[in-house]
């Protein structure tokens, strides 16, 4: 990371370059040497580290349609507070400052509170094709070793059973088509086989239903003068699961299962085989079915592997109680699963690292990817739920499906969208605006970092519309050169992020608070995303060639964050810097040439490096002037985050 406090110069010397690519490569290499061969027998729980997060199922939710009017998304809203509960405060030794001063001294205060927007995918016009593939790098990866692979059809059984609990929730509708998988007697089936262990006809014909071609259940809502919208979590078959059902003839009962009725069917099936393992893979897989339908992300799963199995029925022990405790916290992971952007926000969240600052995360990530291009798909999935293991659930999720390659693509760019909420649901760090800034400034000191910086223009901004992408900026800025509320806030020690409430948006307009649930237990020890500090000085890994590193992904996380910085004019200690910042994105090596008499942004003569740009001006006096009026109400926050 770059050390210096007057920066000159944003493209990282060779040495910097240097310095992060041998830690990614030393961390990288390192997974790649501790995955082992043989078959994935154990699972991470997803449920364990959840925090305040909301039930999908808690009221029936407003519903507005995109343009193209094939989806349908609901809303809720995050109250946030930027304040500690003590204030704005200041330590003591500081004496008199900005952040005591009075509320009638001319103070530009933070709001203390902000309220978030957030959509959640509500229905689908049309579902998402679901393909099989029977070259999928984890087909028959997940188990005991026996070679046996369920996975396919147990996903199919839990998209039913979430669309089953969304149906119910929204006032909508579950019924069978006439498509249906094949089924035949005991004893009397060629080929693979698909068997129930029951005599109950009924459980017969879910599965006939579930594991049909094209779709053999159809749950849906009416909205927006009748028009139908299916399931966010429905699917259509398009391969043939070449399986034949065996048990009793099937029924046609009136109503279809509902969401509890059909677990017990999956659950008693899997218990009967063995197959709790690949039945929490499949839940997670299911959990990606909003992602893919949202990005337009092709869905594909591994083709079934079928033999007999001797496999005792298992006990309600761990294995049982882990999937028991996936379906308790279904309907609150599943705001986690429609919820726009929180899926591939956390998983993004894999390849984070705190200490790499924005001009030099190409540096980090390119090792990475070249390190997981040269393994297959099972030694990088392995590689990638090790790296951290809170995530490493939904990561083998991703890697079912085939969303870890569009995440992998999103990550890459080095400015992958950041989503508050999924950090805080899943208390895993995925941008430096997660942590505080910790550690008071002095009276003495005229330096505060950019990172600092950065954090305290974000909680400035009226509508967190967007935030900065993961990576911190580089350095450090005098005071009395960064916006006007970072210089009257540089010395808060009470500024930080908390989710405070969440409310849903109702049917009927109203705002309804959901507390959320939280894993029980002691607050989880914070994730070492990285584990760097011993391996900062190993000198096993040689020949790292910076020039064979491309710095796009620096390049453009840089930019963007700087122009945030810079939005409101660029100060005389930052001319340099922002005149190396454009040669650096040109890729022009030529000397530095101040922008002192060329940016019309900028007074030649302002030694106190202001900007002279008048609009901008009167922005900040309409800030303070707004501000002055204390807290806003609940609804006026709604409002301006709709904006």
């Amino acid at each position: 990371m770059s050390c210096f406090q007057y920066e000159r110069d944003i493209a990282p010397s060779v040495e910097e370059r240097k310095k992060i690519i041998r830690q990614s490569k030393i961390h990288w290499d390192f997974l790649r040497e501790m995955i082992a061969d043989g078959p994935l027998g154990y699972v991470p729980d997803i449920s364990r580290r959840l925090k305040s997060v909301p039930d999908y199922t808690h009221s029936r939710h407003t519903e507005y349609v995109d343009s193209s009017k094939q989806y349908v998304f609901g809303k809720g809203v995050v109250k946030w507070s930027t304040t500690d509960t003590w204030g704005c405060e200041a330590p003591d030794s500081l004496e008199e400052s900005e952040c005591n001063s009075s509320y009638n001294e001319d103070f530009m205060r933070l709001a203390e509170s902000k309220m978030v927007a957030q959509d959640v995918l509500l229905g689908l016009r049309d579902v998402i094709p679901c393909n099989l593939d029977e070259c999928h790098g984890l087909r028959g990866w997940i188990g005991n070793g026996d070679g046996r692979d369920y996975v396919a059809a147990l996903t199919l059984a839990w998209a039913y059973i979430l669309s089953s609990a969304w149906a119910m929730s929204q006032d909508g509708q579950v019924r069978y088509t006439a498509a249906r998988a094949l089924t035949c007697a005991p004893g009397q089936a060629y080929g693979p086989i698909l068997e129930t262990c029951t005599e109950n006809p009924e459980v017969v014909r879910w599965w006939s239903a579930v594991l049909a071609p094209g779709q053999g259940w159809v749950a849906s809502i009416l909205l927006c003068d009748d028009v139908e919208y299916q399931s966010p979590w429905a699917m259509c078959l398009t391969s043939n699961l070449n399986l034949t059902i065996c048990g009793p003839a099937p029924v046609s009962p009136i109503k279809c299962p509902g969401a509890h009725t059909s677990y017990q069917y999956l659950r008693d099936f899997c218990l009967q085989h063995g197959l709790m393992e690949q039945a929490k893979t499949a839940f997670v897989a299911a959990l990606m079915i909003p992602t893919h339908a949202h990005t337009g992300t092709p869905f594909m799963l591994p083709a079934p592997i079928c033999t007999p199995s001797n496999s005792p029925m298992v006990d309600s022990g761990p294995q049982c109680e882990d999937l028991e405790e996936l379906n308790r916290r279904m309907l609150h992971l599943m705001t986690i699963s429609s919820a726009c952007t929180v899926i591939l926000s956390l998983l993004c969240s894999v390849f984070f690292e705190p200490s790499v600052p924005c001009n030099l995360c190409s540096e980090w990530l390119e090792p990475i990817f070249s390190i997981l291009d040269s393994v297959n798909l099972r030694h990088a999935t392995a590689m990638c739920m090790f790296q951290n293991t809170s995530v490493g659930g939904w990561w083998l999720g991703s890697a079912i499906t085939g969303l870890d390659r569009f995440v992998l693509e999103k990550a890459r760019s080095g400015v992958p969208h950041v989503n508050l909420q999924s950090w805080w649901w899943t208390q895993i760090p995925q941008s430096f605006i997660c942590s505080p800034c910790s550690g008071p400034i002095g009276s003495g000191e005229t330096l505060i970092t950019r990172e600092k910086e950065a954090f305290l223009l974000f909680l400035s901004q009226k509508n967190w519309i967007g935030g900065p992408p993961p990576w911190k900026p580089p350095g450090k800025i005098v005071i009395s050169d960064s916006h006007l509320a970072v210089q009257q806030h540089a010395r808060c020690t009470g500024h930080s992020l908390r989710y405070i409430s969440w409310f849903w948006v109702s049917k009927k307009d109203e705002y309804l608070a959901d507390v959320g649930y939280t894993s029980p237990g002691d607050k989880p020890p914070p994730v070492n995303l990285g584990s760097l500090g011993s391996l900062l000085w190993c000198d096993f890994v040689k020949n790292v060639a910076p020039e064979t590193i491309a710095q796009d992904a620096s390049k453009l996380c840089s930019d963007r964050i700087f122009r945030c910085i810079w939005k409101e004019g660029v100060a005389v200690h930052d001319r340099d810097l922002h005149e190396s910042l454009k040669r650096w994105l040109r890729r022009n090596p030529s000397p530095r040439i101040s922008i002192q008499e060329n940016d019309p942004m900028l007074d030649s003569n302002d030694l106190e490096g202001r900007s002279i740009n008048v609009a901008v001006i009167e922005a900040w006096l309409a800030l303070v002037v707004e501000a002055a009026h204390g807290t806003m109400a609940l609804a006026d926050h709604i409002n301006s985050s709709e904006h």
